[in-house]
């Protein structure tokens, strides 16, 4: 979001790419991985012991009391759910993100998630810097690990201020054209193109009511129980990524925040079983929370 910040400052545009890959921790190629970790001189001998640990696993099907024969796995990949196979895969796909970042671009990673990004004058020169650049970088990358990129979930958008836009031109991936859209979704952060930030609030405020009103139909639950469950399933929800968007006097923080309130006031009614004309500020006194902008201002203070 800086580097979209400092284009505008500019007084250009920042288009970005996101890719996603298919199947990531079951695509990797055991020999790939070991030649990857070799080139940026990982010990030999934990190359050996990590070369043993991607290779020979048998697994075995278990539905109630039935259970298959032990087979063994012939694309095993690395393990789902072991600890060690998010930094594998750092190490896999570090050709793909390696790329410097500056002003005129760069690449965020992170597991099967790849963001690439590039600024320039206008729609016309970054959607070309796009095609010419980072395409063939990510298409070499998947031909040489025997990956693949899911084309229906590529997306691409301009981050500008400008009122008239040029979004008519797409880039051409895998025989599909990827046209700009209106918002792009990075770690679970939606991120429209004037970085306004109401599409990724919208999408809080959903999931934190349906989280409430789930907590809701709980039945013969205290008051503090109530509350340490509304703390624990539903703020973590609205607070996430906050600091992507929240300062104290930016300019339309004050109706994100409200809109986070509606949430808030749904919860502590949950906790107080209190009636819908209650103010906002009473709920949150007599249920023990802190208000929307008072909590997130400290979680993003205690951030930076």
């Amino acid at each position: 979001m800086e580097r979209v910040y400092q284009a505008w400052r500019k007084y250009k545009i920042l288009t970005l790419i996101s890719f996603d890959v298919e199947g990531a921790f079951n695509g990797v190629h055991s020999k790939v991985l070991v030649r990857r970790l070799r080139e940026r001189r990982a010990p030999e001998q934990a190359v050996r012991w990590i070369s043993d640990f991607c290779t020979g696993r048998k697994a075995k099907v278990v539905v109630g009391k039935y259970e298959s024969e032990v087979k063994g796995i012939d694309f095993p990949g690395i393990p789902q759910g072991s600890p060690l196979s998010p930094l594998l895969y750092i190490w896999y796909n570090a050709d793909l993100v390696d790329r410097k970042n500056d002003t005129k671009g760069g690449a965020l990673g992170f597991v099967d998630d790849f963001n690439a990004w590039v600024t320039g004058a206008d729609e016309e020169e970054t959607t070309r810097l796009i095609q010419e650049q980072i395409i063939p970088h990510a298409s070499q990358w998947a031909r040489e690990s025997g990956a693949t990129f899911e084309a229906d979930k590529t997306s691409m958008v301009h981050f500008t201020r400008r009122v008239q836009q040029d979004d008519s031109r797409p880039v051409w991936f895998e025989g599909n054209a990827i046209y700009s859209q209106q918002s792009v979704k990075v770690l679970r952060l939606t991120l429209d193109k004037k970085l306004g930030m109401d599409e990724h609030i919208a999408r809080v405020v959903r999931k934190g009511t349906q989280a409430c009103l789930s907590l809701q139909a709980i039945k013969g639950m205290r008051p503090a129980q109530l509350r340490q469950l509304y703390r624990v399933c539903v703020t973590p929800i609205l607070d996430y990524a906050a600091s992507a968007w929240y300062g104290p006097g930016k300019k339309g923080v004050p109706r994100l925040t409200n809109a986070l309130d509606k949430v808030q006031r749904l919860g502590a009614r949950m906790i107080l079983r209190a009636w819908k004309r209650v103010a906002l500020p009473i709920l949150e006194v007599e249920a023990c929370l802190e208000s929307a902008t008072e909590r997130i201002l400290r979680k993003v203070t205690s951030i930076r």
